[in-house]
């Protein structure tokens, strides 16, 4: 854990504690996205100067502007509510259900198939593993599963 800010006692998007206090009320986590986030929401399709982190090599889609930027928000709003949900669920009751989604989720980052390899194994995770066990075991798999860092964005998703 880490010492905060005077004024917050953790993350005003996540609720953590577990990542250093950045800035405004923010982790080091949340504050950049915030950031980026209220830079995309100020972006101005009659003025250019205010497309501060607009992409460069999108100048020419210029026509787009109104799809890049609503996209942008969504997948930096997403990303946000990405991390307010997994810091909730690290604190909170771990079904079986859980722990094979985590578990299909760490075996996809290496390569496999998970839901091959994992799915249908959420009854014996609850069956065999108490509560205590499931939030202990799922901790760790998610600690892998951040390490990752976020790609940013997907500009499939903006033209899809």
């Amino acid at each position: 854990m880490y010492d905060w800010s005077n004024k917050f006692n953790s993350c005003l998007n996540c609720s953590t504690v577990r990542f250093p206090y950045k800035a405004k009320g923010y982790c080091r986590r949340c504050y950049p996205l915030i950031l980026k986030l209220e830079k995309i929401k100020s972006w101005n399709e009659s003025f250019p100067e205010t497309w501060t982190g607009y992409p460069l090599s999108s100048i020419n889609l210029v026509s787009k502007f109104s799809l890049i930027k609503k996209s942008f928000i969504e997948q930096y709003t997403r990303r946000l509510s990405t991390l307010k949900r997994n810091e909730l669920k690290l604190e909170g009751s771990i079904s079986g259900l859980d722990l094979e989604y985590k578990i299909i989720e760490v075996a996809n980052l290496s390569g496999t198939n998970g839901s091959l390899l994992f799915g249908h194994d959420a009854g014996a995770f609850e069956s065999h593993l108490n509560q205590k066990q499931r939030l202990f075991i799922y901790q760790k798999l998610h600690s892998i599963v951040e390490t990752r860092k976020w790609k940013g964005i997907d500009w499939y998703e903006v033209f899809k």
